[in-house]
């Protein structure tokens, strides 16, 4: 029987995709939107986005999600993700309104990082960090056909120890509430790792799968293998990714 690390497919000699399989061919991001990060919620989504953030020519909110639906016009209808990117990327109900009030993915981040004040420097690219992209990441990539994206994953017993204390403050604590709710985490985990399944197998140069132990063990290492997968120079004299 397969175990829900099983669900996502693995390279024999290191665990995951690496950048120069993923990578192979001329194959290149062009567009606004210079990178995706998606993934399991607390499994590092946020430490890889906000390494991004910070490197020169890219720019970004704390969360996007207009990819979730079939054009920006559509995200309206996403209410949840909708609200969520006005408020984390500061635009007024107006600007939102504007961002979306289009069929077209690219004139919608073009929208974005322009009226975006949490955007400085309207020349940069965008990367969105939405972990819900994970669900349907075949399709969030059939979308945006310009851009690469990286995928966060975790052991499935930390994921659910975290998504426990976030959802609740159980009184017979994490490990009671994570088996009276146990098929509703195994149903999300293997939802999200369907769409990571589908997506490589569509689009295998435009994905890598990272790991938040290897991660959180091996920083350098990993943020050299996301930049070389992105084609990005690591900001100088950082020693999260120099050292």
């Amino acid at each position: 029987m397969p175990t829900l690390e099983s669900e996502w497919p693995v390279n024999a000699e290191n665990g995951h995709f690496t950048a120069s399989e993923t990578e192979k061919g001329d194959w290149m991001c062009r567009g606004v939107l210079a990178a995706i990060v998606c993934g399991y919620e607390k499994s590092g989504t946020t430490l890889i986005s906000g390494m991004l953030r910070d490197q020169p020519g890219l720019g970004a909110g704390f969360e996007g999600g207009l990819l979730l639906a079939a054009s920006p016009r559509a995200f309206r209808r996403e209410t949840f993700h909708y609200l969520l990117m006005g408020r984390e990327w500061g635009l007024t109900a107006a600007e939102l309104h504007e961002v979306t009030d289009t069929e077209d993915f690219e004139e919608g981040y073009r929208r974005l990082r322009e009226l975006s004040p949490v955007i400085a420097d309207k020349s940069v690219r965008l990367v969105d960090k939405t972990p819900a992209y994970m669900r349907e990441l075949d399709q969030v990539l059939d979308r945006y056909p310009d851009t690469k994206c990286v995928v966060s994953v975790r052991d499935p017993r930390a994921l659910f120890n975290s998504w426990a204390g976030v959802l609740t403050t159980h009184p017979g604590g994490e490990d009671s509430y994570i088996n009276a709710n146990f098929d509703y985490f195994v149903d999300r985990f293997t939802s999200y790792a369907q769409g990571y399944r589908r997506a490589s197998a569509a689009h295998p140069r435009r994905v890598m799968l990272v790991k938040m132990e290897e991660l959180t063990q091996s920083p350098a290492a990993s943020f050299a293998g996301i930049f070389s997968f992105l084609s990005l120079n690591p900001l100088a004299g950082d020693p999260s990714v120099t050292s």
